[in-house]
């Protein structure tokens, strides 16, 4: 039960981040993928660095098992779904965590595109 409550918490924190960082907005990511806007771009960047940085510390301290990080193979299914997952992020604007949380503040084209 505490996990589920903690996964709770952790999404309902990570939807608000989201939100806050412009991320549930489909003009604000179409402007970073056509290279016009990069206030999401940064996001992503600085978050990329800031959490390999605690995952760095986290790990030398070790109060993290390596043992649970690995790198996946790369297979055919693997880059066709990227593919597919990248097609429908430019058309659409959303990604599949951004759809969520835009389909939370009320915006229809968001639980159109969840529901596809």
């Amino acid at each position: 039960m505490m996990k589920i409550i903690l996964a709770i918490i952790l999404g309902l924190a990570f939807g608000i981040a989201l939100d806050q960082a412009k991320a549930s907005y489909p003009q604000k990511i179409i402007g970073m993928l056509h290279l016009k806007d990069f206030h999401l771009m940064k996001v992503i960047l600085f978050s990329i660095g800031f959490s390999s940085l605690l995952l760095f510390i986290l790990l030398s301290l070790n109060l993290i098992d390596a043992g649970h990080l690995s790198v996946k193979t790369t297979y055919a299914g693997v880059i066709i779904g990227g593919a597919i997952l990248g097609a429908g992020f430019a058309i659409g604007g959303y990604c599949p965590g951004t759809c969520v949380v835009a389909a939370g503040r009320g915006r229809k084209d968001a639980l159109a595109f969840l529901a596809g």
